[in-house]
């Protein structure tokens, strides 16, 4: 993660040019109370956020529908966490 923001936040002409056509949005943990415990896939309810991001439900999934809220406005890529290392 940090080398792909001081990538885009640099004065390279390829970050200036995805800055000026793009809009980054970067969400770097979307489960810290799994995390926190150790779980990389699942929140403290033992819920795969993972599996049921392309339908989550509100009631299970809260931080998930949050973001893809937020993201409904944009097309989006998401990026595995071992893409980041």
């Amino acid at each position: 993660m940090q080398g792909l923001l001081e990538f885009l936040t640099g004065p390279s002409l390829a970050a200036k040019q995805l800055r000026d056509h793009f809009v980054f949005k970067l969400v770097p943990v979307l489960n810290p109370d799994g995390v926190v415990v150790g779980n990389q896939r699942v929140n403290l309810s033992g819920a795969d956020l993972n599996r049921r991001w392309a339908a989550p439900s509100k009631a299970d999934y809260s931080l998930t529908t949050a973001l893809l809220r937020l993201l409904a406005h944009y097309t989006y890529i998401t990026l595995p966490t071992h893409f980041l290392h």
